[in-house]
């Protein structure tokens, strides 16, 4: 699993709520979901830091076990994006993007 931790956070994938921390919606210590009611899909989220209280989008699953995950590098932006166990794509930042797929 790719480590989540950094200073930078992109706007577009984070979540700071403070419904998010409770019981029924965290997975572990710093894991927590938020699921549609048909429980059809799930976003997992990842603490930045402990006590944060920013969340970054890591995973997102669907009914059938299907699932999309995120990586991010140091500054905080998206670094890779997987399906499943296969690579998608890699952000260079370079201006643009390079599909591996």
């Amino acid at each position: 699993m790719c480590a989540v931790r950094t200073h930078a956070v992109s706007v577009f994938q984070t979540a700071s709520l403070s419904s998010l921390r409770s019981s029924e919606n965290q997975l572990s210590d710093d894991l927590y979901q938020i699921a549609s009611p048909d429980g059809g899909a799930r976003l997992l989220f990842a603490e930045v830091d402990s006590g944060c209280d920013i969340y970054q989008l890591v995973a997102q699953l669907d009914r059938n076990g299907r699932h999309i995950h995120l990586c991010y590098d140091d500054s905080g932006l998206p670094h890779s994006i997987y399906d499943g166990s296969r690579l998608l794509q890699e952000y260079t930042y370079k201006g643009s993007y390079e599909p591996l797929a």
